[in-house]
């Protein structure tokens, strides 16, 4: 297997391979798909209404979809909007929300670059 995007990506290919096993080329199947998954979508127009429930919904989705594909940082930072609507907190959350998507994009662009001719 071809580990190029799990390095670019920065993944610890020894948990990959110890959670999925056999299974890797599933893991990249759903990788491949993440630039069109939603729930980060989600996050962003639940921050625009200002919606506490909302937002706290759509972190909480969204960081159960970066953990699963162990996407530790970008995982971290939904687990932390989560946390700030739990707490009522929508100015911090419009405070960290552009870091947030720096590392979306930055997780996005790179996924784009390696699935030209992957599992799409």
């Amino acid at each position: 297997m071809d580990c190029s995007i799990l390095e670019a990506l920065h993944l610890d290919t020894g948990k990959l391979e110890a959670a999925f096993g056999a299974h890797m080329g599933i893991y990249l199947k759903y990788l491949y798909r993440f630039p069109n998954d939603h729930t980060c979508q989600e996050l962003c127009d639940a921050v625009r209404k200002r919606d506490l429930s909302q937002i706290q919904r759509a972190a909480h989705a969204f960081k159960g979809v970066c953990a699963t594909l162990q996407l530790g940082k970008l995982s971290e930072l939904a687990r932390e909007m989560d946390q700030l609507a739990k707490a009522g907190n929508l100015q911090d959350i419009e405070k960290e929300i552009p870091g947030m998507l720096m590392e979306y994009n930055e997780v996005i662009s790179c996924i784009q670059r390696y699935s030209e001719g992957g599992y799409q």
